[in-house]
Formats: structure tokens, C-alpha cells, sequence
């Protein structure tokens, strides 16, 4: 898992770019949030258990 200060961080540069583009702060920060949520990313285990490789 990607340390919190980290993901803060991207959170705060993408914002500070889409207030540049036009978007108001509080509108670029949930935007730059959004994005960043849409993005994460989780490891999976036990995945050849009962063929759910097809799941996935």
C-alpha cells in the first residue's frame, strides 16, 4: 500500500494543476481525488483456487 503522504501529495500537485487549467480549488481537489481513487490498485491472492482466474 502506497504511503498516505505520497498519495496526499499527487493529490495536492494534480489539484494545483487543474486550478491552473481553470477549476475552482475546492473543484480540482475533488476532481484530483477522484482520479486518484480510480487509479489505486489491490493485490489479490488465492486466485487459482476453484479456476477464479476467470473472474478476475
Amino acid at each position: 500500500m502506497r504511503d498516505i503522504n505520497t498519495v496526499r501529495k499527487a493529490v495536492a500537485v494534480m489539484a494545483n494543476q487543474l486550478h491552473k487549467l481553470g477549476y475552482s480549488l475546492s473543484q480540482a481537489f475533488k476532481t484530483a481525488w477522484k482520479r486518484v481513487k480510480n487509479s489505486m490498485k489491490c493485490r489479490v491472492s488465492g486466485v487459482t483456487y476453484e479456476k477464479r482466474t476467470d473472474d478476475i
